[in-house]
């Protein structure tokens, strides 16, 4: 059975603080939500796991380190969805699987590379753990983008897809900003042109077989309008919850 557990870490931010809220509104709204999947034609049935809450005043390197010892001792077991927070959380997240089955390589999907080597003089926050998985040796196919900062190359989209293909497993990075912001307006960093629902939806369920564990991350409720995010949010949950159960 899948797992579900939230980390609402927020380090550096861009614009507006409010990813921390993530993991609890989209609880609320997958509670909300109907069981069933009409996508996969399953019942929903999962371990809901609680949070893990950061102290406060970490900075983006204590809060890697401290977050991978609290994997530990917590002993979580894949398939799992983590709910951010913000998008650091995917390196702890994927330090501490690596221990346990091994290298996989990351889906990256996200409108924004995340690669910089530093963000406002921070080495490990929001806009670098791209980079930082990189240094660890992870492979990152990094698809959605449609922002570059200087020094950043994205790949080409083709590429990745065609190296999707082959994939026996991965790990999936979910940035809900990959949506376009009409579609997944609470987010703090909007890019347009996104993707649709529909070709999202499509996307992860193309991944059924080769998911080992989640992550969906950068939910800002401070920025929706009305409930609309939210409702997006517990669906794709809901979604990925069903979809690596089915392993």
């Amino acid at each position: 059975m899948t797992s579900l557990f939230g980390i609402p870490y927020e380090g550096r931010v861009n614009f507006s603080r409010g990813a921390s809220l993530g993991p609890a509104h989209t609880r609320f709204w997958l509670e909300s939500n109907e069981d069933f999947s009409p996508y996969q034609g399953k019942e929903l049935s999962y371990s809901e796991l609680g949070d893990l809450y950061p102290p406060s005043g970490l900075s983006g390197e204590e809060f890697v380190a401290w977050c991978k010892e609290a994997l530990k001792s917590w002993e979580i077991e894949p398939p799992f969805l983590a709910l951010g927070g913000d998008h650091t959380i995917t390196l702890p997240l994927c330090l501490y699987l690596r221990e346990k089955v091994g290298k996989f390589p990351v889906v990256w999907l996200d409108a924004h590379l995340d690669a910089r080597d530093d963000y406002q003089g921070e080495r490990f926050c929001h806009a670098t753990v791209a980079r930082r998985l990189r240094d660890e040796g992870f492979d990152v196919l990094s698809l959605g983008w449609r922002s570059l900062a200087p020094g950043e190359e994205g790949p080409e989209e083709k590429d990745v897809l065609e190296r999707l293909s082959s994939l026996k497993k991965c790990y999936l990075s979910l940035d809900l900003d990959v949506l376009d912001p009409s579609v997944f307006p609470g987010i703090s960093n909007p890019e347009p042109g996104g993707m649709s629902f529909g070709d999202l939806m499509g996307f992860i369920l193309g991944l059924e077989g080769k998911l080992i564990a989640a992550d969906m991350v950068e939910y800002n409720p401070r920025e929706d309008c009305g409930p609309s995010s939210g409702g997006v949010a517990a669906t794709l949950a809901r979604e990925l919850l069903i979809l690596m159960g089915l392993g």
